[in-house]
C-alpha cells in the first residue's frame, strides 16, 4: 500500500517548505522514505502476511529488581514510549515501557541484511541505495524506523548533512521520542552550513518536535543572526523532561561555551566528569567538545585521549569517529608522541577509508615526518 503526497496531512507537508511556501527540494528517495513511514498515519500497524508471522524475542527488565523476562512473539510496534508484543503462545497483546527493554531480536528481510553488511564494509553509497529500496518492502513500522536511522548514518558518512537531517526529521515525525535519537546528525564539528542546509535548519527550528528543533539549533549555532535563537532553544530543551534531548542539548551548549573568553580548564574538567555519567550512546558528540576544550588550553595529551575515545569506544558513529580519530592523531603530533600519531592516522585511514575524514587522514599521513 502506498500513499500519494496529496494524502499527507497539511502540517506534515509544511515541515518541508520554507516560510514563503517554497519547497526545499526534498529528493525522491527522501519522499519515498517519508511516505512509507506515514503509511500508518491513523496509528494502526500494518503487517504483511509474511512478516505478520515473524518470531521476535524481547528481553525485559522486571520492576523492583525482579530480574529479566524474555517474551517470544510478534512485535507490533516499538517507539520511544513503549513496545507492543503479541505473544507467540496466544494470550493478550501486551505493552511495556521502552525503558524496560534490554534486548530485541528479530529477523530482517534479506535485502535489509545485505544493506547492513554493506554498511559494515563502509560501502555507504551502496548501503543507502539498498536501504531506500528495502524500506518500500518492509511491512513493519518499527523496522522501517530502524531503516531510517541507518539512512541517517549513511548520509552522515557520505558527508551529506542535509540529507541526514531530513532522514532524522522524518524519523522524529513518526516517533517524537524515538529510541534512535542518539543518531541525530547534530553538528559537532563547527561545520559552516551552506545555504540549503541553513534554510532547512531554520525550518527545523520551527518544528513542533523537540528533537527536530534541537537538530536545527545545532546547525545554526554559529550563525551571526540565528545563533541567539539557537542558544535560547537549547536552553529551553535543557529544562525539558526528555532525558535524551536534554543531554544532547547540554553538549551543544558546551560547544557554544568554547568560544567564551571566561572559559577555564576547570570548567572543561567538570564537563568531562559530567559526561562520564551519561548513557554511552549519548556521549560521542560531547567528547569532541571535551577534546577541543583541552586543546584550547594546550593540554594535548588530554585532548588526544578525548578525541580517540570515539574511534575506540564508539566506532558506529562512523563519520564523527573518523573526524575525531584524525584530530586525535594531530593532537598526538602536537604532544610530541609521533609514533602514536602515525598509528592513529593509519588506523583512521584504513578503517574509515570511504569517509571524507578517512581520506583526509591518508593525505595527512603523507605530511607526517
Amino acid at each position: 500500500m502506498k500513499m500519494s503526497p496529496a494524502s499527507l496531512p497539511d502540517n506534515r507537508i509544511a515541515d518541508w517548505q520554507d516560510d514563503r511556501g517554497v519547497n526545499l527540494n526534498v529528493s525522491s528517495w527522501m519522499i519515498r522514505s517519508i511516505l512509507i513511514i506515514w503509511l500508518t498515519a491513523s496509528g494502526t500497524v500494518l503487517l504483511g502476511s509474511g512478516q505478520a508471522q515473524a518470531i521476535d524475542r524481547v528481553v525485559l527488565q522486571q520492576p523492583a529488581g525482579g530480574g529479566q523476562i524474555a517474551i517470544t512473539g510478534t512485535i507490533l510496534d516499538y517507539t520511544g514510549e513503549s513496545i507492543t508484543i503479541r505473544p507467540r503462545q496466544g494470550g493478550t497483546i501486551a505493552r511495556h515501557v521502552s525503558s524496560d527493554v534490554i534486548e530485541v531480536t528479530t529477523e530482517y528481510l534479506p535485502e535489509h541484511q545485505l544493506a547492513i553488511d554493506l554498511m559494515s564494509r563502509g560501502d555507504w553509497k551502496a548501503a543507502r541505495a539498498q536501504l531506500t529500496a528495502t524500506v518500500e518492502k518492509e511491512d513493519r513500522l518499527w523496522v522501517r524506523r530502524i531503516i531510517l536511522s541507518q539512512l541517517v548514518r549513511c548520509a552522515a558518512a557520505l558527508d551529506e548533512p542535509l540529507a541526514a537531517g531530513r532522514y532524522f526529521a522524518a524519523l522524529v515525525q513518526s516517533d517524537p521520542q524515538t529510541i534512535h535519537a542518539h543518531v541525530a546528525p547534530l553538528d559537532w564539528t563547527d561545520h559552516i552550513p551552506d545555504e540549503p542546509l541553513l534554510l532547512q535548519a531554520q525550518q527545523w527550528l520551527k518544528s513542533s518536535h523537540r528533537l527536530t528543533r534541537l537538530l536545527g539549533a545545532s546547525h545554526v549555532l554559529r550563525d551571526h543572526n540565528l545563533g541567539p535563537q539557537a542558544v535560547a532553544e537549547l536552553q529551553i530543551i535543557l529544562r525539558s523532561d526528555e532525558i535524551t534531548a536534554r543531554t544532547l542539548a547540554q553538549g551543544q551548549l558546551w560547544k557554544h561555551r568554547l568560544n567564551a573568553l571566561e572559559l577555564t580548564s576547570t570548567e572543561v574538567a567538570r564537563w568531562e566528569e559530567t559526561i562520564r555519567s551519561w548513557p554511552d550512546r549519548l556521549q560521542p558528540g560531547a567528547w569532541t567538545v571535551i577534546a577541543r576544550g583541552h586543546e584550547h588550553f594546550g593540554q594535548w595529551p588530554q585532548a588526544a585521549a578525548a578525541w580517540i575515545r570515539l574511534p575506540v569506544a564508539f566506532p558506529d558513529v562512523d563519520a564523527l569517529a573518523a573526524y575525531a580519530g584524525l584530530r586525535g592523531a594531530i593532537a598526538f603530533q602536537e604532544a610530541g608522541q609521533f609514533a602514536a600519531a602515525r598509528t592513529m592516522g593509519e588506523e583512521i585511514s584504513q578503517r574509515f577509508a570511504s569517509t571524507r575524514h578517512g581520506k583526509d587522514a591518508t593525505n595527512w599521513l603523507k605530511t607526517l615526518k
